[in-house]
């Protein structure tokens, strides 16, 4: 599993702020004896700042840790100040879309409905380029980067699926997502077909591994009427230390989601959405099905 070093200052956070619980520890006495802000404490404990090896000793001295656990913490200190290593797609996408693609990354499941095209990690190149073509917001010059990045960005989840520890990727479309035309019959065909490759079936109705494979595609079909979330796509990604969050996607925006009754939210509806959907086995038929007919 790939972490960075955001994911090292969360479980050291997770750690201390565990520790200074144990000891009956406030954080406003963390704060005076390292002679820093409390809301300081507050983001070392949450994940959202690193502790130098000095602060993280006297911490350590402080709430009396000692021998294998201290050195355990110790290393994950020095993996939390380490550089991040650069990214295959570089400048060519906004920050907004990095910080998904480094929480994507290090995810060890991936949870995501769409409602009206293919989920980005399920697409073949064509329709990548047919959906970037598309939208108005992007320059000309812009699409081959964009086009490259998310090419990175998806032979790097290839790689890590087919790797020791592979993450799983549980994808839920739509039907109207399915039977999109994007970038004309032929480039639909091949994406339909890459999306029954991916699942693990064969087209004409071969046997599929079933759910036991890193990657699950099932299909919310038509006959399914109404459920919770028509026409709101989003994705759940699960962190290796099992804390799991949202993102919402909107026409300019990107929103994480982390707070546990909304988090509770979106757990009741992908349940809800689970309920509506045709098995693995019948989503790889309709996806061979519409293929058939284009």
């Amino acid at each position: 599993m790939t972490q960075g070093p955001s994911d090292f200052k969360k479980s050291l956070g997770k750690r201390l702020g565990e520790l200074m619980e144990r000891a009956g520890v406030e954080k406003s006495e963390v704060a005076e004896m390292l002679d820093c802000s409390v809301s300081k404490v507050f983001r070392i404990v949450s994940g959202g700042v690193g502790v130098n090896p000095s602060e993280l000793d006297r911490l350590l001295d402080f709430l009396g840790v000692e021998a294998k656990e201290r050195e355990e913490l110790k290393l994950l200190g020095k993996e939390a100040k380490k550089r991040r290593p650069p990214t295959p797609w570089g400048s060519a996408v906004p920050d907004s879309l990095r910080k998904y693609f480094g929480t994507e990354e290090s995810a060890s499941l991936i949870r995501a409905y769409d409602p009206e095209t293919v989920n980005g990690l399920a697409q073949t190149e064509t329709y990548m380029r047919s959906m970037i073509e598309a939208s108005p917001l992007h320059r000309p010059g812009d699409v081959p980067r964009l086009v490259q990045a998310r090419m990175a960005r998806k032979h790097l989840l290839d790689k890590r699926l087919t790797g020791e520890h592979p993450p799983r990727l549980h994808l839920l479309l739509s039907e109207g997502a399915v039977r999109r035309e994007v970038g004309g019959a032929g480039a639909m065909r091949d994406q339909l077909c890459h999306l029954i490759e991916l699942s693990g079936g064969k087209r004409g109705g071969g046997k599929r591994r079933g759910d036991s494979g890193p990657v699950v595609v099932q299909v919310v079909p038509f006959a399914a009427g109404a459920h919770a979330a028509c026409g709101l796509p989003f994705t759940l990604f699960t962190r290796p230390d099992g804390q799991v969050v949202a993102y919402n996607e909107n026409l300019t925006d990107g929103l994480f989601v982390s707070e546990a009754g909304r988090i509770e939210s979106y757990e009741l509806t992908w349940q809800s959405l689970l309920n509506s959907a045709l098995s693995p086995q019948k989503s790889v038929e309709l996806l061979d099905t519409v293929a058939t007919q284009l």
